[in-house]
């Protein structure tokens, strides 16, 4: 478990903390440098817990800082009993959005948001560009056009984003072999998205 008192000194803005070293000193991990975190186990082996715990350090490290929590967009192939507390949480002092990568509906409204993140951010430093402004990093820009910090989580993404089904539509294709296929097509949209 961990708590507040394990880590004394104030965490940098979008860093979290990983736990502690054999010395008893807090690692840090700085997003500047990591802006990507893989977490891997067997079943039961604590990724969630593990995620949870990332997700709440990472966006106290915003509010400790004096900013607003960054939006958190949860993705998951299961019913996410155990991100119940953490979605509680957050909601109560920002914007959580949920999503079920099993559904046609759901993964085309995350692929349109992260499609619309993706084209904001980019220009956005196109107008940076323009203005001809030197960035040291994304956390030192002061511009109210800047796109709103957004932490995704893509929790079991192995059984929503490989691509081992093979579905073709025929024109004899039932209602549930084409929501089948559609539902492939917006996963592997999903997959190009997150690449970019």
């Amino acid at each position: 478990i961990i708590s507040e008192a394990d880590l004394k000194e104030k965490l940098p803005m979008a860093s979290y903390w990983l736990g502690q070293s054999a010395k008893r000193e807090n690692k840090v991990i700085d997003t500047k440098k990591f802006p990507f975190l893989f977490i891997g186990g067997g079943q039961g082996s604590g990724k969630s817990v593990c995620a949870t715990a990332q997700t709440l350090t990472y966006c106290k490290s915003y509010t400790d800082n004096g900013y607003h929590q960054p939006k958190l967009i949860l993705v998951s192939s299961s019913k996410m009993t155990e991100f119940v507390p953490l979605i509680q949480k957050l909601r109560a002092t920002g914007e959580v959005l949920v999503f079920n990568a099993n559904s046609l509906e759901e993964i085309t409204e995350l692929n349109n948001l992260l499609e619309a993140h993706l084209k904001q951010c980019e220009e956005f430093f196109q107008i940076l560009a323009k203005e001809e402004k030197l960035i040291r990093h994304w956390h030192d820009i002061k511009d109210d056009r800047k796109p709103q910090p957004t932490h995704w989580v893509f929790d079991e993404s192995p059984q929503y984003l490989r691509d081992d089904t093979k579905i073709k539509l025929t024109k004899d294709s039932s209602e549930l072999e084409q929501q089948a296929f559609y539902l492939q097509e917006e996963k592997k949209r999903l997959a190009l998205l997150i690449n970019k």
